[in-house]
């Protein structure tokens, strides 16, 4: 175990690498863990344990203990970057999370420092709050992106509900308002069918390492390996994208249940969601054709939205198009490592599944 001295009075900041986990859940069971920091790995550890780019040493959960009380958690999984052109290993910053009560005393700055020590690229995706942005921005991680969200409604009754409170006047005022929205999306996306060949797998093989063969934007490296290992561990349904023989891409859709609350207090529904892709050509054609693949396979599912985090300059525009709703978005940081600089960077390829949010749901 790595650990160092405590840097604030009655708490102390450990560090676990992947072959001390691996060890068991022993390593971390004795701790008292009131927030559930610990959840997801007691959940299932084989997700940290069976990362196909991970190494015994690198280091996978950083904890702040205030006694044998769990205060403080960020997890980490290592990855690939094509980065200036050349693939170079990262750490996914995974679940940062920080017990209300010790948000003034420093804790997170003591496991930020634990981190920055690695000296090694590191690469955030999420909705961090707003303190946590301003420490990103403070020890120096460069703001990619913004995601745009666009959001499609499918069904309107939960949110009714939320808003009026009475289940069934939410359920007649939603049946109006479904019927209003359908004929209004039909109008604005015109073309009810997909055209391209979408072939549903069940893993990834080595013909994917073609399509990204003359992408050289910066982007997370996606290789049969690492999707495989997140289909493993998320369920989700993956694709490949034909037109007619000629393979063209891939794309990943997730659906799940959204636990609700947040700063806009939304309440829980069933949501779809476009987690990942990537096309070698993508051109309007290409990507409307996609957007169109997504809604009518997400029309079949019992969802209340669905919806579309991207960064694509053409497909955020077909999402208006569309009629989507555009609601925020995820923020993505990337941080050099030692000898690394951002200036001069090319451009990023950047979807949802960026860094650990390609794990969302599991």
């Amino acid at each position: 175990m790595l650990s160092g001295k405590p840097e604030l009075e009655g708490v102390r900041v450990l560090s676990y690498t992947v072959g001390e986990l691996g060890l068991g859940l022993g390593v971390v069971a004795a701790y008292d863990d009131p927030n559930g920091y610990l959840h997801s790995f007691r959940k299932d550890p084989r997700l940290v344990i069976e990362n196909p780019h991970a190494k015994k040493d690198d280091p996978a959960l950083i904890l702040a203990l205030d006694g044998q009380k769990v205060v403080g958690r960020l997890g980490l999984f290592a990855g690939e970057l094509l980065y200036e052109g050349q693939n170079i290993r990262v750490y996914w910053l995974s679940e940062f999370a920080m017990e209300e009560s010790y948000r003034a005393t420093g804790v997170g700055g003591m496991i930020l420092l634990r981190l920055l020590a690695l000296r090694m690229p590191l690469l955030a995706c999420g909705a961090p709050s707003a303190e946590l942005e301003k420490l990103y921005d403070r020890v120096g991680f460069v703001r990619l992106g913004p995601l745009g969200r666009f959001v499609r409604f499918h069904d309107t009754e939960v949110a009714a509900r939320h808003f009026v409170g009475n289940r069934v006047l939410a359920r007649g005022l939603s049946r109006i308002a479904n019927l209003a929205l359908a004929t209004f999306y039909s109008m604005k996306s015109r073309v009810r069918n997909h055209a391209l060949t979408y072939r549903p797998i069940q893993a990834f093989d080595n013909s994917i390492g073609t399509l990204f063969a003359s992408e050289d934007r910066n982007h997370c490296v996606r290789d049969p390996l690492m999707l495989n290992w997140v289909l493993k561990h998320n369920p989700a349904q993956a694709f490949l994208i034909y037109d007619g023989a000629t393979l063209l891409g891939y794309c990943v859709l997730k659906t799940m249940k959204f636990g609700g609350g947040g700063s806009r207090n939304l309440p829980e529904m069933n949501m779809g969601t476009l987690l990942d892709y990537y096309v070698a050509d993508s051109s309007r054609k290409v990507l409307s054709d996609l957007l169109r693949f997504c809604v009518n396979r997400f029309e079949g599912e019992s969802l209340d939205i669905c919806e579309f985090q991207v960064c694509d300059e053409k497909l955020s525009n077909l999402c208006k198009e569309f009629g989507f709703t555009k609601v925020g978005g995820y923020r993505i940081f990337f941080k050099p490592g030692l000898g690394m600089t951002s200036h001069g960077a090319r451009d990023w390829f950047l979807t949802l599944g960026t860094a650990d949010a390609i794990l969302m749901g599991s």
